[in-house]
């Protein structure tokens, strides 16, 4: 035993010093000069080795690349509920990452389970998940008692890569095991490597040329939609769309759409937005606009796609060359009109990114645009980030605009700034980051989401993670972040702060504890200074194989900002979940919100006072039902509900239903009733629903093809 585990152990260092050349073929190559093994346990993060190892053997048919899986398995093996495409959950699953890029930091994803369900996406340079990318790749998967055997066929093709071989990438094993929650990793790779993790898998080689694909993708759509209220059905040009994608070269994406079409997109949850300083903030669900974002390196703060209402035509460019990534993204937003008031212009939007690295330096570039006639807000968005050691790396940012509008009282040029500073040392479990940062008044992103504005900042975070524990209590994580505003730097300056905290204890098997303390010392819109705190109590379990539960209790006092004055508050939030049989499964979220401060408020307004109605104790619900008989086809109904009182309304309800239908690859229909009501009486003994009149009912048919 020990001298098998000694000569797999050279064979792993040796292929850490080479690539493991591909072999190709026609037929299966089963061999040791192929087979990868060796998973170790990355979460928890003791790197124990699998007691029964997975073995995986690589091999190069036609344009394709083969990854055969041989996974033992037992009793605690969980095959899962059917899913469409990458909504895949509650299972065992297998993953592969290919890395064909190193340089542009990012990897494809192909996951596998028992049951045949789909899930590809990117892993993107801040490590998360984008699973709006779709693969050609397909899978056979069957299992016994003892073995689940799994064999992947990706299509290489339709990758970015260098176009001449041999083709030297990085390729990363996993296998997920839901039970136990332990994911296995092989060779040993964590996210906590950043940028190194896109090179810390195995180097392979492929020697074979790579056929590329045409890789030219048409999908016309059709909508019909008929108003339920006003008995009127819509035909229009905006109900005929098309999308266009293109790949010219390995790497280089070209999409454009005309029309893009969203009216499968879901409603937004409901969302406690009563009591908020800024506007509600929503994220982006539109396929178009999420698909290759992270391309462009910019936050929300500067592009906030959402700002774009109903784009007529859209186009997307991303590719790479050598070490620079790129890309390019262009916007014509559709004029609304309602009864003569102007709900939305016709804006242009413009996105031009380019990110080269050099050596351990990596510069961000991005300038963004909005225009129109008599108008123009201009941004350039810079990120920089420079790598002194492995643990140690130190960031700059700084973004400067222009914005006039002769549309407005006042048509003069205003001229704004951004400045960060930041250091970042995160030696083994650790994370620690120091930032300052001074953002102008004059400042304008009507592009984004920036409301935070005329300010100096300092920040300081730390966070550390035990390792594994073996017992009840698996691992302690702590985080401590300290943020100071200086407010109005230049003129009258008052100072805001934060001092917040968060430890967390995960317990086996399937149990996990978060307190969160904080304090908070910030102005209201009369310059008045206020005190306050709030705790947070989270928990995290499973209740059977395939539910899971969500509670947290929120409690303290915060700043009231319509009314200027703090206030005692509490919540609960809990989130639940199920799957009652495979093909069923539901989500149930709900909010309970309590405030200590009066319905009826009066208040000062100019020296003159004013009664403000503001609801003190209101709920929100968001609940979803997917039944999924079939991979291929999707019956939703959804829906939901906020309690918060006007003096007009008693609650707000919205539900939907859909069918998504794929009844040939990449060939859909879609069918859908959306409503929305207004509950203008209250509930009653003799009306225990109240009276709920409907504000919005529409149905429609939506087919969408690929060519």
């Amino acid at each position: 035993m020990k001298k098998s585990c000694f000569i797999i152990s050279l064979l792993l260092l040796t292929l850490s010093l080479q690539a493991l050349v591909i072999p190709f073929s026609e037929t299966p190559i089963l061999q040791e000069n192929n087979m990868l093994t060796n998973f170790v346990r990355i979460a928890p993060d003791d790197k124990k080795t699998e007691e029964n190892p997975t073995k995986v053997w690589l091999w190069q048919q036609s344009n394709q690349l083969m990854v055969h899986f041989s996974c033992p398995i037992d009793s605690q093996f969980v095959v899962g509920p059917i899913a469409v495409r990458d909504e895949a959950k509650n299972s065992d699953y297998i993953r592969v990452q290919l890395v064909t890029l190193p340089d542009a930091y990012f990897a494809y994803c192909y996951d596998g389970y028992p049951n045949g369900n789909l899930s590809d996406g990117i892993r993107k340079e801040d490590m998360n998940l984008d699973l709006n990318w779709n693969s050609k790749y397909s899978y056979k998967t069957n299992y016994d008692d003892k073995t689940w055997e799994i064999t992947l066929q990706i299509p290489l093709g339709e990758l970015r890569f260098k176009p001449d071989p041999p083709y030297n990438w990085y390729i990363i094993l996993s296998r997920y095991k839901y039970k136990t929650i332990e994911y296995y990793s092989s060779p040993y790779v964590n996210t906590n490597q950043r940028k190194d993790y896109f090179t810390a898998g195995y180097n392979i080689q492929l020697n074979q040329n790579i056929t590329r694909e045409l890789n030219l993708e048409f999908k016309p759509y059709f909508v019909k939609s008929y108003d339920l209220i006003d008995k009127t059905s819509s035909f229009d040009p905006d109900m005929i769309g098309l999308d266009v994608a293109y790949h010219p070269n390995p790497t280089t994406k070209i999409k454009l759409s005309m029309n893009p079409d969203f009216s499968e997109v879901p409603p937004d949850d409901a969302q406690d937005i009563y009591n908020s300083k800024y506007p509600p903030y929503y994220d982006e669900n539109r396929f178009f606009f999420i698909e290759d974002l992270d391309a462009f390196s910019i936050s929300s703060d500067y592009f906030y796609s959402r700002n774009i209402v109903k784009p007529q035509l859209a186009y997307k460019v991303t590719g790479s060359s050598g070490k620079t990534r790129w890309g390019i993204l262009g916007a014509w937003d559709k004029k609304i009109v309602t009864d003569g008031e102007l709900i939305n212009p016709d804006d242009y939007f413009q996105l031009i990114s380019l990110i080269p690295t050099f050596g351990n330096f990596t510069m961000g570039n991005a300038f963004i645009a909005r225009t129109n006639t008599g108008y123009y807000n201009c941004i350039y968005n810079g990120n920089y980030e420079y790598r002194l050691t492995q643990d140690l790396s130190l960031n700059c940012f700084i973004a400067g605009s222009l914005r006039k509008n002769e549309n407005e009282v006042d048509v003069s040029l205003k001229k704004g700034y951004q400045g960060q500073f930041g250091i970042n040392y995160y030696p083994g479990n650790w994370d620690n980051s120091l930032h300052f940062g001074k953002i102008s008044k004059d400042i304008f992103a009507d592009t984004g989401y920036l409301y935070d504005k005329d300010r100096q900042y300092y920040s300081f975070s730390s966070s550390w993670l035990s390792k594994p524990f073996n017992g009840f209590l698996q691992t302690i994580s702590d985080l401590v972040m300290i943020d100071v505003y200086d407010l109005h730097p230049d003129d009258d300056k008052k100072t805001e702060y934060s001092i917040c905290g968060l430890i967390t204890l995960q317990f086996q098997p399937k149990f996990s504890y978060s307190f969160q303390p904080g304090y908070f010392n910030i102005y209201d819109n009369l310059n008045q200074k206020h005190k306050i705190f709030n705790v947070y109590n989270i928990f995290n379990f499973r209740f059977r194989r395939n539910s899971s539960g969500y509670l947290n209790w929120k409690t303290g006092e915060t700043l009231v900002y319509a009314l200027n004055k703090t206030s005692q508050f509490n919540s609960i939030t809990f989130i639940f979940s199920d799957t009652p049989q495979k093909s069923l499964n539901y989500r149930l979220q709900g909010t309970l919100i309590s405030y200590d401060y009066p319905k009826e408020n009066i208040i000062d307004i100019g020296g003159i006072p004013a009664t403000l109605y503001l609801d003190n104790q209101y709920a929100l619900f968001n609940t979803q039902l997917k039944y999924t008989p079939l991979q291929r086809i999707r019956f939703t109904v959804g829906g939901s509900i906020t309690t918060y009182e006007t003096q007009s309304s008693y609650s707000n309800l919205n539900y939907y239903v859909n069918l998504r239908y794929e009844f040939k690859p990449d060939y859909f229909i879609y069918l859908g009733l959306n409503n929305t009501l207004l509950q203008d009486e209250v509930i009653t003994f003799d009306e225990p629903l109240g009276n709920f009149n409907k504000t919005g009912s529409t149905a429609y048919i939506k087919i969408s093809l690929s060519i």
